[in-house]
């Protein structure tokens, strides 16, 4: 199998956006660029120059209208919670001829249905409670979902049995419920508190990823790579919060985005 060189994943990953932008443009769905793509589009009109994929956030209601839409595609596989077996808590339209090899993932069942190719990633932006102790029993809650998913999806293996009783009856019970049972579980909690004044996506890795409600009122378009895709208007409060002085790239040494994969053709 031969390994695709970035400017090839690249391409495939823009291939896969531009899908997605029609599918939102012919649906009247909102969708942004998110996250190191939607820098990227800002500090550099494309992918930020040490990094490969591409990343977009909708509104959660949106989101789960998309997926419906792209659940039986043609074009793409769809990568999501309606796969029994999906580990992640957001989604991916994945291209269908090339694979990623990541022993990342090798302690999960990573069967053909659930590995994925090139990919565009796409996060659920929900609803947040206004209440502070709202908040932290709702983030707790969704904690304990995502580590139930991981754990309910990892392959069992003989040194699991040298766990302590609690670790091996807290495993059981998860693989009891099911992966597919807690991802239903988890957008369920998406979906609880869609009409606040803050939305987010609880599990990133950034610690200021809660924003205004109203950012997804209005979009504008942005060229990325020379073809147009649609940003939130309110770009600046949300790359403020994520990474302070955004227009200024990080010193050479921490130029690393840690997306980095290995991905090949499949073999015919």
């Amino acid at each position: 199998m031969s390994e695709l060189k970035l400017e090839e994943k690249k391409i495939l990953s823009l291939r896969i956006l531009k899908y997605i932008d029609k599918c939102c443009r012919d649906n009247e769905l909102k969708y942004s660029l998110g996250y190191g793509s939607l820098l990227g589009a800002i500090r550099h009109k494309g992918f930020i120059p040490w990094d490969d994929d591409i990343d977009i956030i909708m509104p959660f209601n949106d989101y789960k209208k998309l997926l419906n839409i792209l659940k039986n595609d043609k074009h793409f596989e769809l990568k999501a919670y309606h796969i029994d077996g999906w580990f992640f808590p957001f989604s991916k339209l994945s291209d269908k001829n090339t694979i990623v090899q990541n022993d990342e993932y090798l302690k999960y069942n990573t069967s053909d249905k659930i590995m994925w190719g090139v990919s565009v990633d796409i996060f659920p932006m929900h609803g947040i409670p206004n209440s502070s102790i709202l908040f932290r029993i709702h983030r707790m809650l969704l904690s304990f979902v995502r580590s139930s998913i991981l754990k309910s999806a990892e392959k069992k293996t003989a040194d699991i049995y040298n766990n302590s009783f609690r670790s091996n009856i807290y495993y059981f019970f998860c693989n009891f419920v099911g992966c597919r049972r807690w991802q239903i579980i988890l957008n369920f909690l998406y979906s609880l508190f869609q009409n606040q004044n803050r939305i987010a996506y609880l599990f990133s890795p950034y610690k200021n990823d809660t924003h205004p409600s109203y950012i997804f009122n209005q979009l504008e378009e942005i060229s990325f790579e020379n073809q147009n895709f649609y940003i939130i208007k309110d770009w600046d409060i949300m790359l403020n919060s994520l990474y302070g002085d955004y227009m200024t790239p990080p010193p050479s040494n921490k130029r690393n985005s840690g997306h980095f994969v290995t991905v090949v053709y499949k073999e015919n």
